[in-house]
């Protein structure tokens, strides 16, 4: 009987939704051929690799394959007890300063029994993970959901918005902390809902085991990265005032407890945390607060959120239908007929959200979607807010409307944050040296892609060393840093053979010699 309530319609519907949400990541992850530059820094930095982070390859005296290569930058003992020291050394610091530890810990655990230098086990090992946390983050939303809505349709209507979009694909393959921190913040705001309801009901939340629980939490949220701080912060203050609204005064004591506590678990879990806050991205963060940058910031802020809201989280077709659905809400009057008692802690909760959004794109350093994207299923919440005060019939139609429309966004979209294709006629080149002039240890991390296989490789460290490994082939690809550029120069007799591809960190052409 049990078994059979279970699996009624509504729950067979929202298990096909994951399952959907599922198949589209698998599918979106086929067409994924490399890392991004960040994304071999999370490797890097999983594994605690310092030469390839700070130093690289600094050997000019030996031909190297591209295998080899892969496996100096990207080296690491994925044994049991390697792995077990690595965490331990990500505990005292990333050794990169706007990172904390959380994600890396993880992700190092994932790689156990990996071979590093092949990048496609990397990247399942990374997938899998952030699969495994994209599940956790469906299954979480469910239940806050459930907290607040008692249709089914309602739900399903919001998962089907919150997981089949492009961003919230692209955040489940991009191998860097925002999917982790998506669940981490679903989990946030679940426990605020509860918390809500509960000082609602007038029920009692200060014992011992929630004080160890929250604080845990909260702990997590602050090293899910640096930027939850503001989200931290602003659901505290919800639910100070939540305190002091339904005179629960204890329970401002007991939220304040528990922020102590948290920070006490964050300072025994990552002992560098106070540092990454006053480092380079700290300061670069609070200089965009500055008044002689801040109309500029502001505008290239906005400007820059809502174009990538609008490639890849929803459409202006989309955000047109909830305007007209709102509108139509308010004309009829449909708010009068049908009442939600939790909708104010649900409002809060949306309103703490999309200002996190805002404050994170005006002092994130570049103006893109994967620093916003682990706060979209909280604002979507919006969506069933919307569909309670319209009748089934429109619900259903919605619903349909806006999985056809995320679908066809999502199989459309090229949703590889920064992935850039490699050539198939380099690929295909395989046999012809690639020669890297003046290339510093993040500019090599960079070209990883490039270090196909079997393919030979030199480095150079100076101009003249650089003439003399070029010259000594008739077809060779050059890869130069950009800070480099007029330093390391085509030697005379040699032609560019198609176009040079430039990149933030070094540029790249094929080489012919003339005869």
């Amino acid at each position: 009987m049990n078994i059979r309530r279970f699996f009624n319609k509504w729950n067979l519907w929202i298990l096909l939704v994951l399952l959907l949400a599922i198949g589209l990541r698998f599918y979106k992850f086929e067409d994924k051929e490399n890392l991004f530059l960040d994304e071999y820094l999370s490797v890097v930095i999983s594994t605690v690799n310092e030469k390839s982070l700070f130093v690289g390859i600094k050997d000019d005296s030996t031909s190297f394959t591209g295998r080899e290569v892969k496996s100096i930058l990207l080296s690491a003992d994925n044994s049991l007890s390697g792995i077990l020291n690595d965490i331990k050394s990500l505990r005292h610091t990333t050794r990169d300063s706007p990172h904390t530890n959380l994600y890396y810990s993880l992700f190092r655990l994932s790689l156990a029994g990996a071979d590093n230098s092949d990048i496609a086990q990397v990247m399942w090992r990374g997938f899998i993970l952030n699969l495994a946390f994209f599940i956790l983050s469906f299954i979480l939303l469910y239940k806050l959901a459930s907290e607040l809505f008692s249709e089914k349709l309602l739900i399903l209507g919001l998962l089907i918005v919150a997981f089949l979009n492009p961003a919230s694909v692209g955040g489940t393959l991009f191998l860097r902390p925002y999917q982790l921190q998506e669940t981490i913040f679903i989990l946030m705001s679940y426990l605020f809902i509860l918390c809500c309801i509960r000082m609602m009901k007038g029920e009692k939340i200060d014992s011992w085991p929630n004080l160890l629980f929250l604080s845990f939490v909260t702990a997590l949220t602050f090293l899910s990265g640096y930027f939850a701080i503001f989200y931290v912060f602003l659901l505290g203050c919800a639910l100070l005032f939540y305190s002091y609204k339904y005179s629960e005064k204890r329970n401002i004591l007991f939220f304040v407890a528990v922020l102590g506590l948290s920070y006490i678990f964050v300072l025994i879990m990552y002992l560098s945390y106070n540092q990454g806050l006053f480092m380079e991205r700290g300061e670069e963060a609070l200089g965009k607060l500055s008044i002689a940058g801040l109309s500029d910031n502001l505008r290239l802020s906005l400007s820059g959120i809502l174009s990538e809201i609008s490639e890849y989280f929803l459409s202006i077709l989309e955000i047109v239908l909830l305007l007209i659905v709102f509108a139509y809400i308010m004309i009829a009057k449909l708010y009068k007929k049908r009442r939600n008692v939790f909708l104010k802690p649900l409002s809060v909760l949306f309103l703490c959200a999309f200002l996190w959004m805002l404050i994170v794109g005006f002092l994130a350093p570049m103006k893109v979607v994967r620093y916003i994207v682990p706060v979209f299923p909280i604002i979507l919440l919006l969506v069933p807010c919307l569909l309670f005060y319209l009748d089934s019939k429109k619900q259903i139609f919605l619903c349909l409307l806006f999985s056809i429309l995320m679908l066809g966004k999502t199989i459309s979209t090229n949703i590889n944050w920064g992935v850039i294709p490699i050539e198939a006629e380099y690929v295909n080149d395989g046999d012809i040296p690639l020669v890297l002039g003046g290339s510093e240890s993040v500019c090599q991390i960079g070209a990883i892609p490039r270090f196909t296989d079997e393919r030979p490789v030199e480095f150079s460290f100076s101009p003249n060393t650089f003439q003399e490994k070029v010259g000594k082939y008739d077809e060779v690809y050059i890869l130069i840093a950009n800070n480099m550029e007029g330093k390391y120069v085509i030697p005379d007799g040699y032609g560019i053979e198609g176009n040079i591809k430039r990149n933030h960190l070094f540029i790249f052409c094929k080489l012919r010699k003339i005869k």
